[in-house]
């Protein structure tokens, strides 16, 4: 239920701020996968690593399975998302 003043306005609250809304929907989930990432998946032995294990070498938190399962079929082969270079 949303707040209302006297006016029976809708007060400007977090969850009804109509430009977080518009930013929320114009949002688009990218993966982020860093150059450190790449790098060590050229390495032998690199698709026995386990997510936790190549989250810490690489210090990306942000990684998720999913990333990882397709840089391990190569399917990403550069930067994406936060590390991604602007040109």
């Amino acid at each position: 239920m949303a707040l209302t003043d006297s006016d029976k306005r809708l007060k400007r609250t977090p969850d009804n701020d109509r430009d977080t809304m518009k930013a929320k929907a114009e949002r688009v989930l990218v993966a982020d996968v860093n150059q450190s990432v790449l790098n060590l998946s050229k390495a032998a032995g690199f698709k026995d690593y386990d997510l936790d294990t190549i989250r810490t070498i690489t210090d990306n938190p942000t990684l998720t399975q999913h990333e990882l399962d397709a840089i391990k079929t190569g399917t990403i082969t550069e930067p994406t998302g936060k590390f991604k270079k602007d040109k």
